[in-house]
């Protein structure tokens, strides 16, 4: 095999081993299996929302455990992903998530993505930073329309982060009138 191909086979595999990190991730949160969750990590994990000096994969589990005891019961559906790969060792990409999640007598859903970077340590594809942004979150039966679409039961209603935090969300709505003058 030429030097190209196996250039490309191996970005390819690489491109398959990222994807399959956001399947696990999404049967390993519905499951609670905070072990295999953590594994999907490096090894010193570490974000913003870590407390204290607490880093690395217990860190992490404590912190996720917590979280997911704000529900009975959940399901996520990983949709589209787009990754970038910066090097053979390095990745960026976007997943588009739908969660549900039984909160007491509510199901609520959520529209998500994970704003994600990848590492690759010992030929092993690991999440290096996961961050959520949630396009909406509203109990099933409520329809997420208007400025303040996150709102989870007993929180009040906020802003979410997307679809305002791409840049080219803003530029698209500002160009509006730009582009109504060009049409025929």
């Amino acid at each position: 095999m030429d030097a190209g191909l196996r250039q490309r086979v191996e970005r390819l595999e690489s491109i398959r081993e990222i994807k399959r990190l956001s399947f696990a991730y999404a049967q390993a949160i519905d499951a609670r299996d905070m072990d295999a969750l953590a594994s999907l990590y490096v090894e010193d994990y570490a974000d913003e929302t870590m407390i204290g000096d607490r880093r690395g994969r217990e860190a992490l589990k404590y912190r996720l455990s917590r979280i997911v005891r704000l529900f009975t019961t959940s399901m996520h559906l990983v949709g589209t992903q787009v990754i970038h790969m910066d090097d053979e060792e390095h990745a960026h990409g976007v997943v588009f998530t739908r969660a549900e999640h039984e909160v007491g007598e509510l199901w609520v859903i959520m529209a998500l993505h994970y704003w994600d970077t990848y590492e690759r340590r010992d030929g092993r594809w690991y999440f290096k930073y996961r961050r959520p942004q949630r396009l909406y979150t509203s109990e099933l039966l409520e329809r997420p329309a208007g400025p303040l679409k996150s709102r989870w039961p007993g929180l009040p209603p906020a802003d979410t982060p997307v679809p305002a935090g791409y840049p080219s969300w803003g530029e698209f709505w500002a160009r509006i009138g730009k582009w109504e003058s060009l049409t025929p």
